[in-house]
């Protein structure tokens, strides 16, 4: 087997999926819907149709993607980076990492990559520990302590969107 191979093997590998599917109650549509026709009249009101129309689409794609099942996907940590699917983000393409552990509510790998925009990647940690994969990240990029999840990830657990 040649180097360039040895180095693919994974190093940590998990399965998690894409996003946590939240449970909505009766209730929940019932609130969503009162809300978004509320929105939606109010639009209608100050005469911008145009507004209207993109807040029934949205609602309408959410409902329609809130029912779809999360996609299971395959994490891998090897020696170039971390793969997930089919994607590697390389460690020098990764400025920084953090780890957000709140079991049940939220645990997530979290990474900052290179670049201007500074684009965040979060991933499921599903089963994975997240004491072991701290150990080997930090062998590899910089780790910022002390980061939280964003008031948007917040809202949306919160709201359960």
């Amino acid at each position: 087997m040649d180097k360039t191979n040895k180095n693919l093997k994974p190093i940590l590998s998990w399965e998690a999926p894409s996003y946590i599917k939240y449970e909505r109650s009766k209730r929940w549509y019932i609130i969503a819907g009162i809300l978004s026709f509320i929105v939606i009249a109010y639009f209608i009101l100050t005469d911008a149709a145009s507004g209207a129309i993109a807040v029934l689409l949205l609602a309408g794609v959410y409902m329609i993607s809130s029912n779809q099942e999360p996609k299971k996907m395959q994490v891998s940590i090897n020696s170039l980076g971390i793969k997930i699917e089919q994607k590697i983000y390389t460690f020098s393409s990764i400025r920084f990492f953090w780890i957000i552990y709140n079991p049940p509510i939220s645990s997530t790998l979290n990474f900052a990559m290179v670049g201007k925009m500074g684009r965040i990647v979060t991933v499921q940690l599903g089963k994975q520990d997240p004491a072991e994969l701290r150990k080997y990240l930090l062998t590899q990029i910089a780790e910022v302590e002390g980061r939280s999840e964003s008031l948007f990830d917040i809202l949306s657990k919160v709201l359960h969107i």
